[in-house]
């Protein structure tokens, strides 16, 4: 079996560059041209492979094109590249996408597999087209979603772990040349959006039992906080939801109290307890930035 040369797309290096260069020959990278995003430059260099910020989709192609790639894995680019990119390489383009497509489409599926309560994710190969996760599926493969899992978790185990096997057998299949993909099937299906702060805080139905409020909120923290804040200056605390303990509460559903234990959640069923965290470098900027212009005004 011949080896590919594989170009790599991302937000951030990746354990995949180096599984997929032990059995094929990555010959570039590629991520956002952010000062703080340059490790992809720097994976680069290491491994002797080119380096291209992704600021043009049409320079993109000639670039795939330059370095020669036989395909470009996508991991973690959370927008579509145009035809002149995807395209570009012999192949085409594959994308290892963290849900059982069709299911969960879009840029945000674990989020909504954790507030939907599902009992698996899944990992998907895909060729890209020009709709969103819509190209034929090489592989895909589901797995548990443990209680308590978040989506820095599940998005690890998606990748690092099942999807690290999924591509390689799917670029493995694709070198080998014969007929590697299947038609998604046609219907309506869940899509995996983005959301807002506010938008998070109405889609937690507190009817729901204290365990899978519990589950969906300590599995969400690390991108939206599950305590509502207007005030700018309240934002700056950022909220770590810890446990849940069931107990007699008479609270609204929802509101957050203190008791000599510390922060909390009211639901009927018990206390869903929160721990304060230093909150973000760049939250803290926006919250000082929202403060100094309403002062301005």
């Amino acid at each position: 079996m011949a080896k590919l040369r594989v170009a790599l797309i991302g937000q951030s290096p990746s354990p995949l560059i180096g599984a997929v260069a032990e059995s094929h020959r990555v010959v570039g990278l590629a991520g956002p041209e952010v000062r703080w995003r340059l490790g992809m430059a720097r994976a680069a260099r290491e491994i002797g492979a080119s380096y291209h910020p992704i600021d043009d989709d049409y320079a993109l192609g000639d670039w795939l094109r330059s370095v020669r790639a036989d395909i470009l894995v996508i991991c973690g680019l959370p927008r579509l590249i145009a035809p002149a990119a995807f395209e570009a390489p012999k192949f085409g383009t594959i994308n290892i996408h963290p849900s059982y497509l069709p299911e969960y489409r879009g840029p945000n599926p674990i989020y909504w597999l954790l507030h939907d309560d599902a009992p698996e994710g899944g990992v998907t190969i895909h060729f890209v087209d020009s709709r969103e996760d819509h190209g034929g599926i090489i592989r895909q493969e589901r797995f548990a979603i443990q209680r308590g899992m978040t989506v820095g978790e599940i998005w690890r185990h998606a990748t690092a772990v099942v999807g690290r096997r999924l591509l390689l057998e799917s670029l493995d299949a694709i070198a080998g040349g014969g007929p590697v993909a299947t038609a998604q099937p046609d219907g309506r299906w869940r899509r995996g959006r983005r959301v807002t702060q506010q938008e998070h805080h109405d889609l937690v139905d507190w009817s729901w039992p204290i365990e899978r409020v519990w589950h969906f909120l300590h599995g969400t923290d690390e991108q939206l906080s599950p305590v509502s804040s207007p005030s700018p200056w309240r934002r700056l605390v950022d909220w770590k939801v810890v446990c849940f303990e069931r107990c007699r509460c008479t609270r609204p559903p929802g509101s957050l109290a203190w008791d000599p234990r510390g922060f909390y959640l009211s639901h009927a069923e018990g206390k869903i307890r929160l721990r304060v965290r230093p909150p973000p470098a760049k939250r803290l900027v926006s919250a000082v930035m929202a403060r100094a212009s309403k002062i301005s005004q």
